[in-house]
């Protein structure tokens, strides 16, 4: 990956940031690729291009893994309390 300008770097570690906000803030609600681009701006196909090479995973599957932990993290969390 090459970049044209210096700051393109910057955007690089920034995107990701904002994206596993807005994740960690809606991860009870249905979240698309297509809806979590255009609420923060981006296109469908460079959001889901760029999720996948930096987080290695597609964009579902990494939701799905964060629920099902979230879920597992629960399940323990309760029956611990009793």
């Amino acid at each position: 990956m090459s970049f044209t300008y210096p700051l393109g770097l910057l955007a690089l570690i920034g995107v990701p940031i904002v994206v596993i906000i807005y994740i960690l803030k809606n991860k009870y609600k249905t979240l698309t690729l297509e809806e979590t681009a255009w609420d923060l701006g981006y296109r469908v196909r460079t959001l889901g291009d760029n999720f996948t090479e930096y987080f290695e995973m597609p964009f579902a599957r990494f939701v799905r893994k964060l629920r099902l932990r979230q879920a597992a993290q629960d399940i323990y969390s309760s029956q611990s309390l009793k």
